[in-house]
C-alpha cells in the first residue's frame, strides 16, 4: 500500500527545483536545511520554514509518509506524531508537516554512548512510546514488510563472518512464525529519528517506513545504533556491562507493557532476545558490505582495521549470548 513513487529516479537538479518551488508557492521563509540531502546522494531533502503567519513547517522531498498515517497528527500521553498539512505522492513527492519544538533523543544521552546504552530517563520515555504506539498503531492501515527477508538476505552477505552458519540459518528458519507475526513499527525508531518534547513526550518524525513488522522490531533500532559508538577498548571490557545493560532492558520492557496487549504464540523476552539476534546479523552484513555508517565511526578495514575486529569479535560474543536465550 505504498504511496511513493519508488521506481521512477529523481536527479539532485529535480530535488532543488522543487525546493525552490514550494517556497516561492507557499512564501516560505526557508530557516534550515538538514544534512539528508547529502547523506542520501542528494535524492532527497528535508527542510525547516517560516511561513507568512510565523508558524515553522517542515518539507521533505522525495518520498512520503502513508498519507491515511495519522494525517490529522496524534497527541497521547506518551507519544506524539506530528499532522499533515500537505501531501504530494503522484510525480516528485513531497509533504509539508506540522513541526515539533523539543530536543532530538540523541542530543539527550551525552557520553553513555560510549558505552553502548541510552540513559535510563531516555529509555524509559522510549519504552512508554514504544507501548502506545503498539495500540494506537493498530487505529491505522499499515503497510506490511517481510522481515524474513530482510533477515535471509543479511545472513548471505554476513555469513562469512559468522562461526556455524549452517546453525545459525537453522535458528533463523526456526524463527519463521514469529517474523510473520505483524505489529505496528516505525522504522527508524532510532535516537536520531525522535523528539523529545519539553514535556516528555516522544515524537515521530521521519514516518516514511512506517508499517507492521514483526513484535518488538522498533527495539532493535534502540540496541545496535549504540554499538557503533561504543570505545573501542570497551568492545571487550563492558561485554559484560552489556550484556547486563540488555537484560535490564528487556526488564524495562516488560515492565512498561500495556495490559490490553496481549501475545499468544511468543514471550516478550523471545522477542527481545531474537531482535538482538537480529541485528547482530545485520551489524555482521553492514562489515561485510562496508555500509557507510560504519566509516562514519570509525569501523572500516582501512584506517579502522582493529576497531572494526573489536567490534566483529563484540558481535560474535553477543550473537553467542542471544543464541543460548532462544535455544
Amino acid at each position: 500500500m505504498s504511496m511513493n513513487s519508488e521506481k521512477h529516479i529523481y536527479t539532485k537538479e529535480d530535488i532543488l527545483r522543487k525546493r525552490e518551488e514550494l517556497i516561492l508557492t507557499h512564501e516560505f521563509k526557508l530557516l534550515k536545511i538538514f544534512d539528508t540531502f547529502e547523506k542520501t546522494s542528494e535524492t532527497k531533502d528535508v527542510f525547516l520554514a517560516e511561513t507568512k503567519c510565523g508558524e515553522k513547517r517542515i518539507i521533505r522531498i522525495g518520498e512520503t509518509r502513508p498519507h491515511t498515517f495519522f494525517p490529522d497528527g496524534y497527541m497521547g500521553t506518551c507519544l506524539m506524531i506530528p499532522r499533515i498539512f500537505e501531501i504530494e505522492t503522484t510525480g516528485l513527492p513531497y509533504e509539508i508537516e506540522e513541526y515539533i519544538e523539543g530536543t532530538m533523543a540523541c542530543d539527550l544521552n551525552g557520553n553513555i554512548s560510549d558505552k553502548g546504552e541510552i540513559k535510563q530517563e531516555v529509555l524509559e520515555l522510549l519504552v512508554n512510546a514504544f507501548w502506545e504506539f503498539q495500540t494506537v498503531g493498530t487505529q491505522t492501515p499499515l503497510t506490511s514488510f517481510s522481515v524474513m527477508e530482510k533477515v535471509e538476505k543479511h545472513f548471505e552477505k554476513a555469513k562469512e563472518f559468522l562461526p556455524n552458519s549452517d546453525e545459525i540459518k537453522a535458528l533463523i528458519l526456526k524463527q519463521s512464525d514469529f517474523l510473520n507475526t505483524q505489529y505496528p513499527s516505525k522504522w527508524k525508531y532510532a535516537l536520531d529519528n525522535l523528539i523529545i518534547t519539553k514535556e516528555g513526550k516522544v515524537c515521530f518524525i521521519d514516518n516514511v517506513n512506517v508499517g507492521l513488522r514483526h513484535f518488538g522490531y522498533d527495539l532493535g533500532w534502540l540496541i545496535w545504533p549504540q554499538w557503533l559508538h561504543m570505545k573501542t577498548e570497551y568492545y571487550e571490557t563492558h561485554f559484560d556491562d552489556h550484556v547486563r545493560y540488555l537484560d535490564s532492558m528487556k526488564e524495562l520492557v516488560k515492565s512498561k507493557k500495556l495490559g490490553d496487549i496481549e501475545f499468544s504464540s511468543f514471550t516478550i523476552d523471545h522477542a527481545f532476545w531474537f531482535v538482538v539476534f537480529e541485528r547482530v546479523i545485520g551489524a555482521l552484513f553492514d562489515v561485510g558490505n562496508q555500509t557507510r555508517h560504519l566509516a562514519e565511526n570509525g569501523i572500516d578495514n582501512k584506517e579502522g582495521k582493529e576497531r572494526t575486529e573489536k567490534h566483529v569479535q563484540f558481535l560474535h560474543k553477543l550473537l553467542e549470548y542471544a543464541k543460548l536465550r532462544l535455544n
